[in-house]
């Protein structure tokens, strides 16, 4: 798996980095994890401070091309990121949902 950084954009409204990437591989398309820790690598930074949001592979190609935000702490990250992006990146639990008592029906 190769992973090279096209861009970086500073977003200081937002106290984050933007960063596009571009992830070559062969065989299956490599775990969300992988990714993020690959990332974290090259760039030095923990992995809880960046946020993968989704994936667009290539049909034909074994490439795909991701955005990702990197935020100075988590706390920032959960202040401004959706809760569902949050969850997909393990930051938050998911919640259960409760199920509703059913009514006793009439006989």
């Amino acid at each position: 798996m190769n992973l090279k950084i096209e861009s970086k954009l500073e977003e200081p409204l937002y106290q984050r980095t933007k960063l596009t990437f571009l992830v070559t591989f062969d065989g299956p398309i490599p775990k969300k994890e992988q990714i993020k820790s690959s990332l974290a690598a090259v760039l030095a930074v923990s992995p809880e401070n960046l946020i993968l949001h989704p994936f667009r592979v290539s049909v034909g190609k074994q490439e795909l091309r991701a955005t990702a935000y990197l935020y100075p702490s988590k706390d920032i990250a959960l202040k401004y990121e959706k809760k569902y992006i949050l969850i997909r990146n393990g930051l938050l639990a998911k919640e259960q949902k409760q199920q509703k008592a059913k009514k006793p029906t009439k006989s």
